[in-house]
């Protein structure tokens, strides 16, 4: 989790020039951050779990998220941590962007904080492997809580991240990640790979060109929606959030994927990660055009 303050440019700085840009906006991020935000938006009920420094930016992130309507109260302030940072350098032009950030110091929780009665009201817990003792720690518990859903956001290898897939239940990985893990181009690698751990949905994002998940039945590929793309920061969160959105409220494979392929695409037409995920109504409304434009 972090704080993210994005700055769009019309067109990448030369060296030591001053460049004016229109705004400057801060907002939460993280990769399970965004996701929480984005179901939120879409009517969730969620909460976060972490720590940040009782610092200016943290506690602006941790104000954030309430705003959003999430559960806060297992977000810590610590005064001897300092909060992660994400500097997002939007070049609006081409529509890509470039991320400075900071990790932050004394963020790190360990499992032994975790408050597992209050994380086992849940139906689902979304991780992201940034925290990894803790998510490790989690993921082992719910194995023994059939009632909860596991799913990993896997945006990149680290230590740890392959044990974490093979505890969850609904593991959705990056294109950077499928060929870390397989060290090939090929996502339908991934998609075996990830089965064969014992995960019951695989899936991958694919940028423009959509996503394929799979099950124990079926494998779906759901191309992307096409919008302005004005930012592509926080896509993938985007398509996680919609994706835990549509099968909380009882979709099928397919039907999940559309609705988080729809949600990443609006979430493109804005600037962050968080400036344009839309809410249940803008959803719908966006669904229905596109069906009528087939």
């Amino acid at each position: 989790m972090t704080c993210d303050i994005v700055c769009p440019v019309d067109g990448w700085p030369e060296r030591d020039t001053k460049t004016i840009i229109p705004d400057i906006t801060l907002a939460g991020g993280g990769p399970a951050a965004n996701a929480i935000a984005t179901a939120a938006r879409l009517g969730l009920r969620t909460g976060i779990v972490g720590r940040l420094g009782d610092d200016v930016l943290g506690r602006y992130t941790l104000a954030a998220h309430a705003a959003e309507g999430i559960d806060v109260s297992r977000l810590a302030l610590d005064p001897q941590a300092a909060s992660p940072v994400s500097v997002i350098i939007s070049d609006l032009a081409d529509a890509t962007r470039t991320i400075l950030l900071t990790k932050g110091e004394g963020t790190a929780l360990q499992p032994a904080e975790l408050d597992l009665p209050w994380i086992r009201q849940t139906r689902t817990i979304l991780l992201d492997g940034h925290q990894m003792p803790a998510s490790l720690a989690v993921a082992r518990e719910a194995r023994a809580w059939p009632e909860v859903t596991v799913v990993l956001d896997a945006g990149s290898m680290r230590e740890g991240m392959v044990e974490l897939c093979a505890l969850c239940d609904i593991v959705i990985a990056s294109q950077r990640f499928a060929q870390q893990l397989t060290g090939t181009e090929s996502p339908n690698d991934c998609l075996e790979r990830l089965s064969e751990m014992g995960v019951r949905i695989a899936g991958v994002t694919l940028g423009e060109l959509g996503s394929i998940c799979r099950d124990a039945e079926i494998t779906v590929h759901q191309p992307a929606f096409r919008v302005t793309v004005r930012d592509t920061t926080g896509a993938g969160d985007a398509y996680h959030g919609g994706f835990l959105f549509g099968w909380l409220t009882g979709n099928n494979l397919a039907n999940s994927m559309r609705i988080a392929s729809a949600v990443a695409a609006l979430k493109c037409t804005g600037t962050g990660a968080r400036q344009a995920l839309p809410d249940r109504k803008l959803l719908s409304s966006f669904l229905d055009n596109a069906d009528r434009d087939l």
